[in-house]
């Protein structure tokens, strides 16, 4: 067996890009915090006026997303079934690998497979799937924004469910289920 169908069989190999993504993923969150977002932009001479906590958080969640679905797919490959590499729907993967999520949960990964597949790369989706924009921006407003009234109208104010401590608990969950399943085995 050569390297590549070792690693493609080795679920360790899958575990430990996932992570990767999942530290890469952190190391974008914590720009995000103001102080260090204006050293980064000066350092990076990034250009006055950028502002890392606007510019990375669709990165963030794509990473967020290729991490979790990874890392689900850690767990397929160490039960030696077949992964489905060409998908990348995270509710698909969370039941293949047997994971259970909360409806809350499950609407956060809905919307970091959207990141996943176009949300976190591109600025609309391709030509065919102009509904995903729609669906996309729904579940955005409605899962990741509380409407807060203002007079005679509301304003949108970010509630945080998908930051860091959300994903990495969701990212958590599927870790301890990967290495329950060494025990069970």
């Amino acid at each position: 067996m050569d390297i590549y169908d070792r690693q493609k069989k080795t679920s360790m190999c899958w575990f430990n890009k996932s992570s990767d993504l999942r530290a890469s993923a952190a190391a974008i969150w914590v720009s995000t915090d103001p102080e260090l977002s204006d050293r980064i932009v000066k350092d990076c001479s990034l250009g006055g006026g950028f502002v890392m906590g606007a510019a990375v958080i669709p990165v963030f969640r794509m990473l967020c997303g290729m991490s979790m679905e990874l890392i689900f797919k850690a767990i397929v490959v160490k039960r030696e079934d077949k992964v489905n590499e060409s998908d990348h729907n995270l509710l698909n993967h969370a039941s293949m690998a047997g994971i259970i999520y909360s409806e809350h949960e499950r609407q956060l990964l809905k919307i970091l497979t959207h990141s996943i597949v176009w949300a976190g790369r591109y600025p609309t989706p391709t030509p065919k799937k102009r509904g995903h924009m729609q669906e996309y921006s729904e579940l955005v407003s409605a899962k990741l924004f509380d409407q807060v009234p203002l007079g005679t109208m509301s304003i949108s104010i970010p509630n945080h469910s998908l930051d860091w401590e959300s994903f990495n608990e969701m990212w958590s969950k599927a870790m301890s289920h990967y290495f329950r399943e060494d025990k069970e085995a």
